[in-house]
């Protein structure tokens, strides 16, 4: 299948014809002409898919909010929150934003979203992750207080929430790191 990105790599068929795909360098969603004109005006901004298909960084919540039946809660939280973070006036996604907050679809999909939140409260969430000399490093932010930690995983992440005992079975915190190789320079090397 040929999208913005290229040709797709893989594909996966959600619901009515929607596909999911992949390619060599990014990928997204394709929404069939006769899904999208059902789509809410609201969230048909998709100015980096274009046309009927949505990039699966941002564009991807819109089709989820549109067509919540075919995702999971957690992707329909996921949804909500990205509209969230990129809803600023001067945003490309103020207009989603505007749906989600002063409609009754957008009030259900918040009630969905924050059921999932009340039930996953305890979690934390990974963000951003990157390079460490530990292994890699990750944000994350508690889901019922937005507390904040870093750890250092010995591997990249492979969930985006974990328990305090799989954080603790996976990963040391920023600080046991450190102290573990500043132990380590202070053992005297054996002449």
């Amino acid at each position: 299948m040929q999208t913005p990105w290229g040709p797709s790599q893989t594909t996966q068929t959600i619901g009515d014809h929607i596909v999911r795909v992949t390619t060599a360098g990014h990928g997204g969603y394709y929404v069939p002409p006769s899904l999208y004109r059902m789509m809410p005006a609201a969230l048909r901004t998709n100015p980096y898919g274009t046309g009927t298909w949505f990039e699966e960084d941002c564009e991807w919540a819109l089709v989820a909010l549109a067509f919540p039946d075919y995702f999971q809660p957690r992707q329909i939280r996921n949804a909500v929150e990205t509209i969230k973070v990129y809803s600023q006036p001067t945003e490309t996604y103020h207009a989603a934003y505007r749906w989600l907050m002063d409609t009754t679809m957008g009030q259900c999909l918040r009630i969905i979203a924050q059921g999932y939140d009340t039930e996953n409260g305890a979690k934390w969430e990974c963000g951003c992750e990157g390079s460490h000399p530990g292994g890699w490093f990750a944000s994350l932010t508690r889901i019922r207080d937005r507390a904040k930690q870093t750890r250092i995983f010995r591997e990249v992440c492979r969930q985006q929430f974990y328990t305090d005992a799989e954080l603790d079975a996976l990963s040391i915190t920023q600080e046991a790191w450190q102290a573990q190789e500043e132990a380590k320079q202070a053992v005297p090397v054996a002449a």
